[in-house]
């Protein structure tokens, strides 16, 4: 990673997306860290789980296993996000098949109402990416119109949305409409 910012720095980025930062060694989280600050470059978002949880039905309930579960993600990718000086944690979920997705999303929408206040105090910004169906299938957001909705309804500035342009241009079509 720390080449990685090197060679970005030497084309003249402003940034750097360190995504899986939370399956990293803290030492390197830090040596990425230290090279962002020598060459002024801002980090950018990091997804707050690990590889292994990526598409699982994470956010899709309220109970108290779930939240005990998002609670021990989060706290680890909060932690992460303050030694890699990020402000952007990206939020995915898997889908259940066997509940109703309207359901799962109303779940999602409770879990992140939750999440939100907790973000704040840790200075972060949970951020909904709506990732296309041939890249991950059967993730409880594939539209970016269904990731809105939640952001809406949630109202929180801590909450907001990925614009992936190749993520929405596979599921959606023409970006110029949204």
């Amino acid at each position: 990673p720390v080449a990685h910012v090197e060679f970005a720095a030497s084309l003249g980025f402003g940034g750097v997306q360190y995504a899986m930062a939370r399956v990293r060694p803290s030492a390197e989280q830090e040596a990425f860290a230290r090279a962002m600050a020598r060459y002024g470059l801002e980090t950018g978002c990091m997804i707050y789980t690990t590889r292994d949880k990526l598409a699982a039905p994470q956010w899709n309930r309220s109970d108290a296993e779930t939240r005990a579960a998002l609670e021990a993600d989060l706290t680890a990718a909060f932690e992460t996000a303050k030694r890699i000086n990020t402000r952007f944690l990206a939020v995915l979920s898997g889908a259940d098949p066997r509940l109703p997705l309207a359901y799962q999303r109303v779940s999602m929408t409770e879990n992140l109402r939750w999440a939100a206040e907790w973000a704040e105090r840790a200075g972060v910004v949970l951020c909904l990416e709506a990732i296309n169906r041939r890249s991950l299938p059967n993730m409880l957001l594939h539209h970016i119109s269904d990731a809105y909705e939640i952001v809406s309804v949630v109202d929180h500035p801590c909450v907001r949305l990925i614009f992936d342009t190749a993520h929405v241009q596979a599921m959606d079509g023409d970006l110029l409409n949204h």
